[in-house]
């Protein structure tokens, strides 16, 4: 079953990867990492001491599902790296008094109060919905459960601001 869900999940993928005309969106795994490193040095990376760009991942469960698949790219490490720290927006959504373990993609944007708290998991559509869980977390981000700012004043002096 968890083979024909996969198959399920990946239908329009696999379509792609069948076709026989070209397409010019399509690359190949050689040509990927050396295509993001240009991309990065255009948009204001720089590279390190040793020649390559290093970058901070975000993505739910990055670290055990695409990290591996990035490190046997070509180029993977040497012209682009990634930090050791990953930022995983479960982490930004999780209720410390509830939550057993961190909670998925679909829970964080109900949290988040996304108008539709459906996965797409589709690469493209859910590196959108990371991106839009991590741009909510910001310094005033209240949980109504599990708020660990001070209830005094000094909550202003703190941040910084009123």
């Amino acid at each position: 079953m968890r083979f024909a869900g996969a198959l399920a999940l990946n239908a329009r993928l696999l379509e792609e990867l069948a076709r026989k005309d070209a397409n010019p969106e399509l690359c190949i795994p050689a040509e990927l990492v050396p295509q993001l490193r240009e991309f990065l040095l255009l948009h204001g990376f720089k590279a390190d001491k040793h020649d390559c760009v290093a970058v901070t991942l975000a993505g739910k469960n990055i670290g055990s599902f695409d990290v591996p698949f990035l490190r046997q790219l070509p180029g993977w490490g040497t012209l682009v790296r990634h930090e050791p720290a990953l930022l995983d927006p479960a982490a930004f959504h999780l209720n410390w008094r509830k939550d057993t373990r961190l909670p998925t993609m679909s829970i964080c944007k109900a949290r988040a109060h996304f108008a539709d708290a459906t996965v797409a998991h589709q690469a493209l559509a859910d590196a959108l919905d990371v991106v839009a869980l991590l741009r909510v977390v910001d310094t005033n981000f209240v949980d109504e459960d599990f708020d660990l700012r001070p209830k005094t004043s000094s909550a202003v002096a703190l941040s910084g601001g009123v």
